[in-house]
């Protein structure tokens, strides 16, 4: 991705999309798993599906570690 203020931007790809209550719990691979929480919705509008390359784009501000 270019043109964005984000400097940890890792490719990783879906391993799993785990959806309950409208909230969904995304498992990317990149070299280790991230766990990424999103709307249902936001999983429907991104067409994410297991298998997918993605970005992940972490922001200091929006990253907890577990």
């Amino acid at each position: 991705p270019e043109g964005i203020s984000a400097g940890n931007v890792f490719p990783a790809t879906i391993q799993r999309i785990d959806l309950a209550g409208g909230q969904a719990i995304v498992t990317a691979s990149a070299g280790q798993d991230f766990y990424v929480r999103l709307t249902s919705a936001a999983v429907t509008s991104l067409g994410l599906r297991e298998g997918m390359s993605v970005f992940l784009i972490i922001k200091t501000r929006s990253f907890y570690l577990l």
